[in-house]
């Protein structure tokens, strides 16, 4: 997982390691809480927690409002289809 800075987090203890170095008071948000927990889950080799402390992580550094890839706001609109009625496939 690559960060804004160029540093990339590929093992537990890296990502542990950045987690460590956060400010107290980002520490203590409930986003990087929740991705504490579950990579400490990771660590003990408790099924698939290494996908689920990757997904915590990612979103305690983006966020939910700013996804990490492409951009909704300039997608194509959604085609404007003509003619089409609500039909009963039973009949």
């Amino acid at each position: 997982m690559r960060l804004s800075n160029g540093r990339e987090l590929v093992t537990l203890r890296d990502a542990g390691d950045y987690i460590a170095k956060l400010p107290k008071r980002d520490q203590d948000s409930d986003a990087w809480q929740l991705a504490v927990r579950e990579l400490l889950k990771a660590a003990d080799g408790r099924g698939p927690w290494r996908f689920f402390a990757g997904l915590a992580i990612m979103r305690a550094l983006y966020g939910r409002t700013k996804p990490p890839i492409g951009n909704p706001d300039n997608a194509p609109p959604a085609p404007k289809w003509r003619n089409q009625r609500k039909r009963n496939p039973w009949r």
